[in-house]
């Protein structure tokens, strides 16, 4: 075989060599984001009643008031009460309705922003830590007359993900008899609220009585969520 033939072979063994090697990465990625998609696409999907009676919207608002009731003081949850009231009033349906259309408004939640109410705190799962921080250091000072840093206690560099930050917090909260949890809404995002010790069972039954689950929050090498 002469030398031209002998370059060429390698040649060829060198683009089959490497061809190989690129094949093999591309399908470990499509692989990894078959995996996501995969992960994603077997979540929990949120309830869609698509007509509700007027009695079963009624009590559903009740048990939604009751809630608010038990996470924030009067003053404010009449507030928050006053916005779904009003809400109610100007587009009243039963077409396509669920609590968290209530719950979860534009109106609720630019009262809950708005006036340091701090209901929940409401995240999409890529938020940063630090602003489920701001929340929860709110929510201790507008709703529970706390004045709490916890600059100290973790990195926010470190744990950057609300996941990773959560139990943090959650063991924090237990030192002023409150428990941190989440309203699992059936999407990617939390709703995050804090909740005083002795309400806890009740806050708990009435979630459940609206068709929603209480849940905690973990990182990832924990399972994303775990339940109470």
């Amino acid at each position: 075989m002469d030398n031209k033939a002998l370059i060429r072979l390698g040649v060829l063994i060198v683009v089959v060599v490497i061809g190989y090697f690129v094949k093999k990465e591309r399908d470990k990625k499509q692989a990894k984001i078959d995996s996501i998609i995969k992960k994603y696409s077997n979540k929990k999907k949120a309830k869609l009643i698509t007509k509700v009676t007027p009695e079963f919207k009624e009590q559903q608002i009740e048990y939604l008031k009751d809630l608010i009731n038990l996470l924030i003081n009067e003053e404010k949850s009449n507030e928050i009460i006053q916005v779904i009231n009003a809400k109610i009033k100007a587009n009243d349906y039963y077409e396509n309705w669920a609590i968290t259309n209530e719950l979860l408004s534009r109106e609720v939640q630019n009262h809950n922003w708005n006036h340091n109410i701090c209901l929940y705190g409401y995240f999409d799962w890529k938020q940063p830590s630090e602003d489920l921080n701001h929340f929860i250091v709110n929510s201790l000072k507008y709703n529970f007359g706390i004045e709490k840093s916890f600059d100290s206690i973790h990195d926010l560099d470190e744990n950057r993900t609300i996941p990773d930050a959560f139990p943090i917090y959650e063991n924090e909260l237990e030192k002023f008899n409150l428990k941190l949890r989440n309203i699992d809404i059936g999407g990617d995002c939390y709703t995050i609220i804090i909740v005083k010790n002795e309400n806890l069972n009740e806050v708990e039954e009435i979630i459940e009585n609206i068709g929603l689950k209480i849940e905690v929050v973990r990182p990832s090498n924990w399972g994303r969520l775990n339940d109470i």
